[in-house]
C-alpha cells in the first residue's frame, strides 16, 4: 500500500507547483490542511482495528485524495 501511495505521489507531484504558478496558493494550503485532517481522522479509526496496515491505508487514502484534489484544481477549465 505504501508503494501505491508513493506511485500516486510521484505521478502527480508537480500539481501543487502548477497551482502556485497559477497564483492559487490559497487553494493549495486548503487542500493540504484538509488532507492532513482527513489523515488524522483515518489514523484514529484505522490503527486500532488494522494496526500498521491501517496506518498505510490511511496514508494511501489521504495522499491519493490530496493529489487528486490538486489535479482537479489545476486542470484547465
Amino acid at each position: 500500500m505504501l508503494a501505491l501511495a508513493n506511485a500516486v505521489t510521484v505521478l502527480l507531484a508537480l500539481t501543487p507547483t502548477l497551482l502556485k504558478f497559477q497564483s492559487q496558493s490559497r487553494a493549495t494550503y486548503r487542500i493540504l490542511v484538509t488532507a492532513a485532517c482527513a489523515e488524522l481522522l483515518l489514523l484514529l479509526f484505522m490503527i486500532p482495528r488494522l494496526g500498521a496496515t491501517g496506518a498505510a491505508l490511511a496514508y494511501l487514502l489521504a495522499m491519493s485524495g490530496m493529489y487528486a484534489a490538486f489535479w482537479v484544481k489545476a486542470r484547465p477549465a
